[in-house]
């Protein structure tokens, strides 16, 4: 299967996720920092209060990172991200786990751990940091560090 039919699917699955379950929808958009910057793109599917006494909510979505120059050309990258996010007031903080395409110098290996903050502006726009990291599991362990702007549906 091509990495376009793979990303269609994924997609579709999404919204019609969002659709069918009255889950917020989720378009974001930045820049890796860092090692090897490049432009990132990603589209989340939240689904509120469904963790912890409706304290939490589960986030799955993916993240397109560009191809970046840091010691040598580095790939596009796909990730699939599925986390747990806390919102303390307008700030949110997240844990779970990411599914890269290609084991790249920054994260070798393709299951990953995510961290996140992130500030509410307001019910629709959002300023995100998310780091992407191995967590030590393997060698090298660099992480990737996104910066995005979020915007709601």
């Amino acid at each position: 299967m091509s990495y376009l039919t793979r990303l269609h699917v994924a997609l579709l699955l999404i919204t019609t996720g969002a659709s069918c379950h009255a889950a917020d929808l989720w378009l974001n958009a930045g820049s890796t920092l860092i090692h090897g910057a490049t432009k990132t793109v990603g589209l989340r599917v939240v689904f509120q209060n469904t963790v912890s006494d409706n304290r939490a909510d589960i986030e799955i979505g993916f993240q397109l990172l560009g191809p970046s120059d840091y010691e040598g050309e580095q790939p596009k990258q796909a990730i699939i991200i599925t986390q747990i996010v806390s919102n303390i007031s307008r700030v949110d903080f997240g844990l779970g786990l990411a599914f890269l395409q290609n084991s790249d110098i920054y994260n070798s290996g393709r299951f990953n751990f995510s961290l996140l903050a992130r500030y509410d502006f307001s019910k629709h726009l959002s300023a995100e940091w998310t780091h992407i990291s191995n967590g030590g599991t393997h060698s090298p362990n660099m992480g990737r560090n996104m910066v995005t702007a979020r915007y709601k549906f």
